[in-house]
């Protein structure tokens, strides 16, 4: 059964007020609340202002120039430092507890609250999660590892993140040497793959080294349901779970400690490398923008009535993405819209024709082989004023996203979008 999410809409008209069949699960003001079930959730963005949740990402560039601010008054106190002092490894475990308590209170949450943006809901949202009464003990603990003043993840990324930012770790220091000398990455031919390699080295030195101080929490986070299951297969299975999420966090704290502060310079870097490319791109825009969606390979009976218009929304938000795990991000969710859009449309026509067989409205549906024409279509769409992605995104995503990204749903996807700007720069009228 598919989890809903509760949607307190603050424009528009909701279905309820969080209570619905006689069941309480969240309050919200007369019919502001609808329920929205998590497959059709397109994105979870930053916790901002109602009034600029659909500009989510204005606001976490705001959060990210406050966090660049706060490091590089770190930095400036790092560089009084007497710089003969002995590392002492060793003692950055025994770091005071008020020490850590006070740096953690600079470790900004940027990207790791959760926000819910259901795909079919064009308002302005707020949300809360949907806390059904009644529940048993074990259901209401899982629910507030969710919902809880901080969320455990969150509890742990911020201190993954404070390691990173220390001025006494080993991660620290390696961070701060990485951004003083950063000027000799540039006589690198390959400076992408070389800032890459830096933070993948310096994943797997802390991976190493914080896994067991961190385990219990993330055992937590990944068993919330307080299993015991000792089979072999069960303690694989969380093993996993645990490096996956570990990994998660190492990688966003990464990210926003070491790639944000230079992401500027870097993507300078790679439109300056596709400049030409990115020129002739928007030509092409120009010219196919007059064409209709069967002119691109859109199957009749795939077209949009709406001209993907909630898949060209969401692309439009590469253009506020700085970091390439937002930019590869915003590409799934682009596909995810194409499919939310695809469901909700067959779902009204079957409606209008009173189809009561539902097998019916299942005939029809999208294949891999039709992604590509509805996504050149939507980087057309989403490109009128100026282009949506460029060759300098794509080029950045490649050369600095996690690699794990770019394997599965996010890799086959990005691959996609590449094939899909290919096609647009072989066009010929």
């Amino acid at each position: 059964m598919d989890t809903h999410f509760g949607i307190e809409l603050s424009e528009g008209e909701g279905d309820h007020d969080g209570e619905c069949d006689g069941i309480r699960y969240f309050s919200a003001p007369s019919m502001k609340g609808v329920l929205v079930p998590e497959s059709q959730i397109i994105r979870i963005t930053n916790p901002s202002d109602s009034s600029s949740s659909l500009l989510a990402s204005s606001s976490s560039s705001s959060s990210s120039s406050q966090a660049i601010q706060n490091e590089k008054k770190s930095d400036e106190k790092d560089k009084e430092k007497d710089k003969n002092k002995d590392n002492g490894y060793e003692e950055e475990e025994e770091e005071d507890e008020d020490n850590i308590d006070s740096r953690l209170e600079n470790v900004h949450l940027t990207g790791r609250i959760p926000r819910v943006v259901p795909g079919s809901v064009a308002q302005k949202l707020t949300h809360k999660k949907v806390v059904p009464s009644g529940l048993n003990n074990q259901a209401q603990t899982k629910i507030s590892k969710m919902i809880g003043d901080e969320p455990l993840e969150d509890t742990i990324y911020r201190q993954v993140k404070a390691d990173i930012l220390s001025e006494v770790t080993t991660e620290g220091r390696s961070r701060r040497k990485f951004l003083q000398d950063f000027q000799k990455y540039f006589k690198n031919d390959n400076i992408i793959s070389a800032v890459r390699e830096f933070m993948n080295q310096l994943k797997n030195f802390a991976r190493q080294r914080r896994k067991e101080k961190y385990l219990k929490n993330l055992m937590k986070c990944v068993n919330s349901d307080g299993s015991e299951n000792d089979s072999k297969e069960n303690k694989e299975e969380l093993a996993n779970k645990v490096d996956t999420l570990f990994n998660e966090l190492l990688e966003l704290a990464i990210e926003e400690t070491v790639l944000q502060p230079k992401i500027d310079e870097l993507t300078r870097i790679c439109e300056n490398q596709t400049g030409t490319e990115t020129e002739k791109l928007q030509l092409k825009v120009m010219r196919l923008t007059k064409y209709p969606q069967s002119f691109f390979g859109i199957k009749t009976e795939l077209e949009s009535a709406e001209n993907w218009g909630t898949a060209v929304y969401e692309l439009s938000l590469v253009k506020g993405c700085v970091l390439p795990s937002e930019k590869i991000r915003a590409i799934v969710n682009t596909v995810k819209a194409v499919h939310i859009s695809f469901e909700r449309e067959q779902t009204e026509k079957a409606k209008q024709r009173k189809v009561i067989d539902e097998k019916k409205s299942e005939d029809i549906y999208i294949t891999g082989d039709d992604i590509l024409p509805i996504v050149i279509y939507v980087i057309i769409q989403a490109s009128r004023q100026s282009l949506a992605i460029k060759p300098s995104d794509l080029m950045l995503i490649e050369g600095l996203v996690d690699p794990k990204l770019q394997i599965g749903e996010s890799g086959y996807y990005l691959a996609v979008f590449h094939a899909a700007i290919q096609w647009i720069q072989d066009f010929v009228d």
